[in-house]
């Protein structure tokens, strides 16, 4: 009966810490430009913009899963790099 009793205590602590203690957040959400995330089995995580494009300013990519629902504040956005944020600068048109 001990064994039994140990084995329901862990079964549900380990639900616990795989759904972020909210209960199942399921698959985050798409994000544009972003880099598609499956299978998190953390309660929270941090997503990345896909090449090319960076996180705008003042915007998070880091998600925590509350309330049976990821919660990503402020909302993350990808940008696209501009020719600053490039890795070869032009001169007069040449590279």
């Amino acid at each position: 009966m001990r064994a039994a009793t140990l084995t329901f205590i862990f079964i549900i602590s380990e639900y616990s810490i795989i759904t972020g203690g909210d209960g199942n957040c399921g698959d985050p959400p798409e994000i544009a430009n972003a880099e598609k995330v499956k299978n998190i089995t953390s309660p929270k995580f941090r997503m990345t913009c896909k090449e090319g494009y960076l996180r705008g300013a003042g915007t998070s990519n880091l998600f925590k899963c509350r309330n049976n629902s990821w919660d990503n504040s402020p909302p993350l956005v990808c940008k696209r790099k501009g020719l600053l944020f490039s890795n070869t600068f032009a001169y007069n048109g040449v590279l």
